[in-house]
């Protein structure tokens, strides 16, 4: 027997398998219940829709191994393997942004890495690294700096992970000066 949360795991990547071979607009309940080999029922327990569950996916694959231990040490690290999962699976990606949910997909991405900001930015000012008034902006930097590419990476541009994350550390690092600057010249 399926544990639950393999169950979840398995129509992740019926889903995933799919949409290698074509767009997720091509792609049906149906289509992805038959290749997970589960019910719709189960399908419908854990998911409202297709589109739930592409978000499941992107979750799941990008967001968590993403902001777990995240640390402004290991930032570029962190940007690098995320770019690098989705070139591995770059067919996936592209297919995901080709549907008509694609905007409320690139909304979903965005949202997720602006909660995984703001913590990141409410860790810093709890640590003294950065006041109240530069935590959104800071959240905000990072979110639509890492977000953007992201996605700009998932619609398949010729940019390798490697280049792109040098372009990152490079814009990350003159923000971390300017922020510390800032923080001194308050104190």
């Amino acid at each position: 027997m399926v544990k639950e949360g393999n169950k979840k795991r398995i129509l992740c990547e019926g889903l995933k398998g799919l949409m290698q071979e074509r767009p997720l607009k091509n792609i049906s309940v149906r289509d992805i219940v038959r290749v997970s080999g589960q019910s719709r029922s189960v399908f419908y327990y854990y998911f409202r829709d297709k589109y739930e569950l592409l978000n499941e996916v992107c979750y799941q694959d990008i967001i968590i191994p993403f902001a777990k231990d995240l640390t402004a040490e290991n930032l570029n690290d962190k940007f690098l393997q995320m770019l690098e999962t989705v070139k591995k699976d770059a067919v996936f990606y592209q297919n995901a942004l080709d549907n008509p949910y694609s905007m409320e997909f690139k909304q979903f991405v965005i949202q997720s890495f602006t909660e995984v900001f703001e913590d990141m930015a409410e860790r810093a000012e709890t640590d003294g690294m950065v006041y109240f008034s530069d935590r959104h902006f800071t959240a905000e930097f990072f979110t639509y700096c890492i977000g953007g590419m992201l996605l700009h990476h998932m619609s398949g541009n010729a940019e390798t992970p490697d280049m792109l994350s040098e372009e990152f550390f490079s814009l990350a690092e003159n923000r971390r000066k300017l922020l510390f600057e800032n923080v001194a010249m308050k104190i």
